[in-house]
């Protein structure tokens, strides 16, 4: 019998950590037409 593999909760987090920045730099682009209400900045 095979024995079963323990998981590094750091790991996880990780992984967890990354997809979750990977979903919201892909719906980053959704609120793009939302920005055009605020103007540039001017320095």
């Amino acid at each position: 019998m095979l024995p079963t593999p323990t998981r590094d909760p750091a790991a996880v987090k990780g992984v967890m950590f990354g997809l979750t920045a990977y979903i919201m730099w892909g719906c980053f682009p959704l609120f793009l037409p939302y920005s055009t209400a605020f103007p540039p900045l001017k320095s």
